[in-house]
């Protein structure tokens, strides 16, 4: 066998051993994948859905998924321990200041980007998260295309990475989730490179280096041979304006 035809075979056994590490990342959390589908249907120029709880309830209340961002996203609040939709989440007691202006706020609050927004910040500075959250999240039902959502991602707590906005779990979970693919990638090495060599010295039949391939392929099997590779539990999610 050629030097020329070994180093196909080389790269080619490496390209099945980072292609599997890429599908045991994004094979991960079909809830997420629900949720984000129709965000991004949202997000299209010129759709503006209404419907996105009745989408996402089904999914939402059969899961066993407790992610927070996930309810959120869905239009839901949790209020003590339980998840209610929004329009039905927790009144502050009339009596107390805050609670008392923040239902005259409420009931005089249109149903707008502007509005919704306002209110959200509101809250956030008189020290009602929760309610912040709920209307910074209703707002997004009425973002204008234009909108600068810096400040509105701010006060829904996410940071921003370069050019993307996390909140801060996902950016914790994106950071730990690429140090582990790349530790993966890394130590699915000597196997590639073991059986290069096995190639080149011509120590393999065709039946051997098939099956080979199909190993190295395999974290599962990566590990007989040697190779450590753990396959990571969450799926690298940036959030998207």
């Amino acid at each position: 066998m050629t030097t020329s035809c070994v180093r196909w075979m080389r790269l080619g056994a490496a390209g099945f051993v980072a292609l599997s590490l890429v599908s045991a990342v994004s094979a991960k959390d079909e809830l997420r994948k629900a949720v984000r589908s129709v965000l991004a249907d949202e997000s299209r120029p010129g759709r503006y859905e209404s419907n996105r709880r009745q989408r996402l309830v089904a999914e939402l209340v059969t899961a066993k998924n407790s992610d927070e961002e996930l309810h959120w996203q869905a239009g839901f609040v949790k209020v003590n321990g339980k998840w209610l939709p929004f329009e039905e989440s927790l009144s502050p007691e009339p009596s107390s200041g805050n609670g008392r202006e923040y239902i005259e706020r409420r009931e005089k609050a249109e149903h707008t980007w502007q509005s919704q927004s306002a209110l959200a910040s509101w809250c956030s500075q008189h020290q009602l998260s929760e309610q912040s959250q709920a209307h910074n999240y209703h707002s997004l039902f009425f973002m204008p295309k234009d909108a600068d959502l810096s400040r509105h991602y701010q006060r829904m707590g996410y940071v921003r990475v370069g050019s993307e906005w996390f909140s801060r779990q996902e950016a914790f979970e994106a950071r730990r989730d690429l140090v582990e693919y790349l530790e993966q990638l890394e130590s699915g090495t000597p196997a590639v490179d073991r059986f290069g060599d096995d190639l080149e010295a011509g120590r393999l039949s065709e039946t051997s280096r098939r099956d080979h391939l199909k190993q190295l392929a395999n974290t599962n099997e990566g590990r007989r041979l040697g190779t450590g590779a753990r396959a990571p539990q969450r799926t690298i999610r940036p959030s998207s304006d």
